[in-house]
């Protein structure tokens, strides 16, 4: 009685009725909770089921029973050995089903997010600007992500299962049969292009307003849902590159055959492996530079050297140049000359780059240590267990590294990296590995930036309701002298695009001369 009181109270203006009607629990809505609880953990089993499956084809089934033959004599030519056909495999079928997968992982993360936001009472709703009207829970987005996982999984155990001939096609009924693998992996595209184009219809586009908004910082102020999405894409550049090679091996017509080709249509492009896979590798970084930028062309700091916004576009702008530096390189094309010095160089480049964003994410992004009066973690928390804290500091620490693993070259004659071929499958599988330690450095990141407004977000520490910000703007336009602000973004660009040309014509030089 007390509890329906204050309910009333607080939200019916004192209507007690009101208040005992909305907090009763009916029989019939209780059933439906009943219901719904249990076609949704049914639907997990079934993800369960099949993540089980295939990895029992693949460990058990397939490398023990038949002696490592992922691929059937059927589906490659006379010639080839095993191992080189499963890495043709690995890079033309395999980025089609990462790509999709990839996607469908986030989902699962987002929703994971809410559901962690939710349970340590982070507003995330005001910080991401969402509508509490429109914004889904949690448990519909697992429900989601559920059914698109069983779809994949799904298609790719028969994939698997037709290309290692674990059906018993015969050679003629393999050739003539409708059961090919790139039908497969061509029914898997149409139903995620199906899914998209029903998003795209959607009435609610704050999907789509959100990604303009990011990718076009220099012409709005920077919010944190624009920072948010910019770091989020950061993540997905991967998954993103596998997208732009699904659209590539749908419309080049690389499903048709049901052999393996030696070669690779979308690969082998110029266009493709010199201009799109390397713009969209490196835009995410380019984004949040620009975004940065723009951060510090709005705040109150008077001084390029002590801004935090400069320092962060720092952090991108290093990762931008070992990047570029990496895909115009030997080391994308899986060769290793030992006597270059340019290769060390850029190893600890990447290193020191990768410490820089750890220290980042946890000092800066985190804000877990305080100084005074000895450095230990800070009071403020809205997650209960202390240890939980210290548990996504070491898997951001470990994650963060697992980038690298993306281009590193994965050859024999690297000292470092003796098994080659294992290598290359952690390489194919990392980018899921930063989704997961982006939705770690979420949890965290929108807990300080509630508590403590770290990057200066709102104009006031605890979270208020909307107002309008047009008169700050001009009071802080007058403090800083224009002309002066303008030239040392000028010098910083020039200096960061200088780098960037430098990272690509020492990596395309070194890649010419190894040739």
């Amino acid at each position: 009685k007390k509890h329906e009181e204050l309910y009333a109270k607080f939200f019916h203006g004192g209507n007690l009725d009101l208040a005992k009607a909305e907090l009763l629990i009916k029989r019939n809505s209780k059933e439906n909770l009943i219901r719904n609880t249990g076609a949704r953990f049914c639907l997990y089993g079934v993800v369960l089921i099949l993540a089980i499956w295939i990895l029992w084809d693949i460990v058990v089934d397939v490398s023990i029973r038949q002696g490592g033959s992922l691929i059937g004599p059927q589906y490659k030519p006379v010639n080839m050995s095993n191992a080189y056909a499963i890495d043709l495999w690995r890079k033309n079928e395999f980025p089609v089903y990462r790509g999709m997968a990839m996607i469908v992982l986030w989902i699962w993360c987002w929703a994971l997010s809410i559901h962690i936001w939710t349970e340590g009472r982070v507003n995330y709703l005001y910080m991401l600007e969402l509508d509490p009207r429109d914004a889904p829970e949690s448990t519909s987005i697992f429900e989601t992500a559920a059914r698109h996982t069983i779809v994949i999984f799904g298609m790719f155990l028969f994939h698997f299962k037709i290309m290692s001939n674990s059906l018993g096609l015969s050679d003629n009924e393999s050739q003539n049969s409708v059961l090919q693998p790139g039908y497969v992996t061509l029914f898997l595209i149409i139903y995620g292009f199906w899914h998209v184009a029903r998003t795209c219809c959607k009435p609610s586009k704050v999907i789509w307003r959100v990604l303009y908004h990011t990718v076009t910082p220099c012409f709005r102020p920077v919010s944190f849902i624009m920072n948010y999405t910019g770091d989020v894409l950061c993540s997905l550049s991967k998954p993103m590159v596998d997208l732009f090679y699904i659209s590539c091996y749908t419309t080049t017509g690389m499903w048709v055959s049901s052999v393996i080709e030696p070669g690779n249509t979308c690969l082998d492009t110029p266009i493709v492996s010199q201009i799109v896979t390397p713009l969209v590798l490196v835009a995410p970084y380019m984004i949040r530079f620009a975004q940065c930028v723009r951060r510090y062309l709005d705040s109150a700091d008077k001084s390029m050297l002590r801004s935090r916004n400069i320092a962060n576009a720092i952090k991108y702008a290093s990762a931008l140049v070992v990047q570029l530096y990496a895909i115009f390189s030997e080391v994308k094309k899986d060769k290793y000359v030992d006597d270059k010095p340019w290769f060390y160089t850029w190893l600890i480049l990447i290193g020191l780059a990768t410490l820089y964003m750890f220290f980042w994410d946890v000092c800066m992004d985190w804000s877990l240590f305080t100084t005074k009066p000895n450095l230990a973690i800070r009071e403020k928390r809205l997650y209960t267990r202390r240890y939980l804290y210290f548990c996504a500091i070491f898997a951001d620490f470990v994650l963060r590294f697992f980038w690298i693993s993306t281009i590193i070259p994965a050859t024999v004659q690297n000292p470092i990296l003796k098994y080659s071929q294992g290598f290359a499958w952690i390489s194919s599988v990392s980018p899921a590995l930063e989704i997961l330690r982006r939705t770690i450095w979420g949890f965290i990141r929108l807990e300080n930036e509630h508590l403590n407004n770290v990057a200066g977000y709102r104009r006031v520490t605890n979270i208020p309701l909307h107002f309008e910000r047009r008169k700050e703007k001009k009071r802080l336009a007058k403090e800083k002298e224009w002309y002066k602000v303008l030239l040392e973004v000028i010098i910083l660009s020039v200096v960061v695009l200088g780098l960037s040309i430098t990272a690509i014509v020492i990596g395309m030089s070194n890649n010419h001369h190894h040739h």
